[in-house]
């Protein structure tokens, strides 16, 4: 078996997240100081074409944000530790909505018979969708995702998509999206011998916020990627977070968080069986919002 390199996914992962944020970021500086105007004419022999800034005129845009880690020790037998952060981010205008992901996780591991800590899993995990609302409650989108996963030996899997979208409910209390679309996905494994595939998918998914109360906020997204060229193969996940406030205010909450992934068609094993279909990782973080 070859060694994952985790540099490999987390670059990809990293720049795909860079690039779409700081162009938003650079351009409503722009447009705040005056530096970028909304509207720009632009000669073209006897007519003049203005090109304009589509969210010229939105208003002020809304930001959330939100960065989570955790951090877990295992004595006895067997030493285990494990650390994972998290960073979410959401751009809100009221015709366009722009939202990005990152998740990364690592675990070592030894027995009273290991010299040396052995890794035990690494998996890093980013994505960037933006949506726009033609009306509304309905919006097209579309989105790219990627993950390297050392406990599943992928080396890189790469998801792109567009589709369309409704927003059944989008109030302070609770929110709740569903998605249908299609794209195009591609799985790299770590193991010698296993050749990449490429396949075209269809994507549904769903999006659940809800303020149980002012000391309650649960959220789930569920997302399912069935090849439209085998229907046997399917894979996707469902991440649930439950948050309680430990400061007033709520800047500062602890989460648990459940990760389900689930594979049909799961890759091969270093020993040439194939992985378990269904992986479950249950983490407790500390979270903050800015």
């Amino acid at each position: 078996m070859n060694s994952p390199n985790p540099l490999r996914g987390t670059s990809l992962v990293i720049l795909l997240l860079a690039g779409a944020l700081s162009a938003q970021t650079d351009r409503s500086r722009l447009l705040a100081r005056g530096l970028a105007p909304a509207m720009t004419p632009l000669a073209l022999g006897p007519t003049t074409l203005s090109l304009q800034d589509p969210t010229a005129d939105e208003g002020e845009a809304t930001w959330t944000s939100s960065i989570a880690v955790g951090i877990a020790l295992t004595a006895g037998n067997t030493k285990r530790r494990n650390a994972n952060a998290g960073a979410d981010v959401e751009r809100r205008l009221d015709e366009h909505r722009t939202s990005g992901k990152f998740a990364w996780d690592y675990a070592e591991e030894k027995e009273d018979t290991d010299t040396d800590y052995r890794v035990d899993q690494r998996h890093v995990q980013g994505s960037l969708k933006h949506d726009y609302f033609f009306a509304e409650k309905e919006f097209v989108f579309v989105g790219a995702g990627a993950e390297n996963d050392y406990d599943k030996n992928i080396s890189l899997r790469y998801t792109a998509t567009m589709g369309l979208g409704l927003q059944l409910i989008e109030e302070e209390e609770l929110s709740f999206a569903v998605e249908v679309g299609a794209g195009q996905t591609g799985t790299q494994s770590s193991v010698s011998g296993v050749a990449d595939t490429d396949n075209l998918v269809a994507q549904i998914s769903t999006d659940l916020t809800w303020r149980a109360s002012e000391k309650i906020k649960l959220s789930n997204t569920v997302v399912a990627f069935p090849s439209i060229e085998d229907g046997n193969d399917v894979f996707g996940s469902s991440d649930t977070k439950l948050e309680f406030p430990v400061t007033d205010g709520g800047a500062l909450r602890t989460q648990i968080q459940w990760i389900v992934d689930y594979d049909n068609t799961p890759n091969l094993g270093s020993t040439g069986v194939p992985n378990d279909r269904v992986d479950h990782r249950l983490f407790l973080n500390l979270v903050w919002s800015f």
